[in-house]
């Protein structure tokens, strides 16, 4: 958190759109990327105020290789799945041996 208190974010999103042009700096920017917005919550929202999703679904639309697009598609669901995270953790798995319905005892 403290790197967005410096104003990081911003930069590493301008730093995603100026180098278009060089594709493994591309990939080391995503997989930085990745990794901080899976780091915290908090992160993940100033990197979509900043326009980083929309960002990643231009880069998608525009990738030339593979390589690429995957990092660019793996980056996407890592920001997607810290924004909505599945609620099946907090359910009870079927079959725990308990009844599901109260009125069942």
């Amino acid at each position: 958190m403290e790197l967005s208190k410096m104003g990081c974010i911003p930069k590493l999103v301008d730093f995603l759109r100026i180098n278009d042009d060089d594709e493994l700096l591309e990939i080391t920017g995503l997989t930085i990327t990745r990794m901080l917005v899976s780091s915290d919550r908090r992160i993940c929202q100033l990197f979509n105020i900043h326009g980083g999703s929309n960002l990643l679904m231009a880069l998608l639309q525009n990738a030339s290789s593979t390589q690429l697009k995957a990092a660019v598609s793996s980056t996407l669901s890592t920001v997607n799945n810290v924004m909505h995270p599945s609620h099946q953790s907090n359910t009870k798995p079927l079959g725990s041996g308990q009844p599901t319905d109260i009125w069942e005892h």
